[in-house]
């Protein structure tokens, strides 16, 4: 199993992010389709999920989606990552 090393790296984060959703049928796989469809499947999917678990998703889905929004778009990171046991900061992409 993948583990995030680092968790102050977005790109790191994300690729977790993504390896662990594809085995759960998901099509996480940094496209703008990922972004268009993939993002609401997943949130209509696990809508029960409890406020802490929700917590830590939410920051290593704004991994993927900051990731996946660089890789298309020839962004950068900016400033330090907010990641799931970091959440005191901001989250920037350039």
């Amino acid at each position: 199993m993948n583990e995030i090393q680092n968790q102050r790296n977005p790109n790191e984060i994300a690729e977790y992010f993504s390896s662990i959703q594809i085995r759960y049928g998901f099509k996480f796989d940094f496209s703008l389709e990922s972004l268009e469809k993939e993002v609401d499947r997943f949130f209509e999917q696990n809508s029960n999920l409890s406020e802490y678990i929700r917590t830590i998703i939410e920051s290593l889905l704004t991994a993927y989606v900051g990731e996946t929004i660089c890789r298309l778009y020839n962004g950068k990171w900016c400033g330090e990552f907010c990641g799931p046991l970091n959440e005191t900061s901001s989250n920037y992409y350039l």
